[in-house]
């Protein structure tokens, strides 16, 4: 087969793609919590209703990364240490959202596990909340309800995903639970009880709505994954940290998120969608209801 039709990986190049880089995981991480800083210091330096606004989208846009790098860690994609990956990924990116990275991990390996199954986790969470990701649908109504989450729209999604997020052991919960209220506690405490405010508002609102606007870039409408190609902005915006490579992350969840852009050159059979392509899809769609079974068998 030639290099132009390869469509998958050898064991070799699965285990050299493999091989992580916490540093580079940490100064991505770090980076979304700079750009959150600054968010708030904007609040902080002109404090309106107009920039508490931009402020909160801006944070809910960077907690959507944090939870990106989150489940590349849920993957073990942070450190070749079991115990330092989870504890990064939940100083880092879990904890601040509400979860862990083993509650997160269960969810999720069991998405991967049974894709499209009865038994995804994805899936349930859609059928809960009809008829929002019934298809086909249209760019308008996509939309709208992406705006209606700016308005708390999405407070029962975000109690699912944390319903469903349940830890390996109760204990797990302490630390949890212990930087929330010392977050909280020490806020209000130094009077900038606002940070807290533009923190869980933007949680239950403009998080929420990326989370919502990303999902319509991986299964819906398929058995598989798409394969979509994105505008850089769109990347930035919408599918941060690569997560928009996620067909190729489905065929290789081993390899970390900065690798996947370098599997892509290599598998190049199986064909790309854009992504103005993928909208004409699910305006063109069959009849598929909210969280409907796609394969009767993994």
């Amino acid at each position: 087969m030639s290099e132009q039709q390869k469509e998958k990986l050898s064991i070799e190049e699965i285990r050299f793609y493999s091989r992580k880089s916490m540093t580079t995981w940490l100064y991505d991480a770090l980076v979304d919590w700079g750009i959150i800083s600054l968010a708030i210091a904007l609040f902080y330096t002109y404090p309106h209703i107009i920039t508490f606004v931009f402020s909160v989208l801006i944070v809910g846009n960077r907690q959507h990364a944090l939870t990106v790098l989150g489940h590349e860690a849920s993957h073990f994609c942070l450190s070749e240490n079991k115990n330092t990956n989870d504890l990064l990924s939940n100083i880092f990116a879990f904890w601040p959202l509400g979860i862990t990275t083993s509650g997160y991990r269960n969810v999720h390996i069991s998405h991967h596990n049974h894709m499209n199954t009865e038994s995804d986790p994805e899936l349930a969470h859609r059928s809960a909340r009809k008829p929002q990701y019934d298809l086909p649908i249209k760019l308008p109504k996509v939309l709208y309800y992406a705006f209606s989450d700016l308005f708390g729209f999405s407070i029962k999604d975000y109690l699912i995903i944390v319903t469903f997020s349940k830890p390996s052991t109760r204990r797990e919960y302490i630390p949890l639970i212990m930087v929330h209220i010392a977050f909280i506690l020490v806020s209000i405490i130094s009077n900038y009880w606002w940070i807290p405010a533009i923190w869980y508002v933007s949680l239950i609102t403009s998080f929420m709505m990326f989370f919502r606007l990303r999902t319509f870039f991986e299964h819906l409408g398929t058995e598989d994954t798409h394969r979509i190609h994105l505008s850089w902005i769109a990347k930035q915006i919408l599918a941060p940290h690569n997560i928009w490579y996620h067909w190729e992350h489905h065929k290789y969840p081993t390899i970390p998120y900065y690798n996947l852009p370098k599997i892509r050159r290599i598998l190049n059979k199986v064909p790309v969608l854009s992504l103005k392509n993928l909208i004409i899809f699910y305006e063109h769609s069959k009849e598929i209801e909210s969280g409907q079974v796609l394969k009767l068998k993994n």
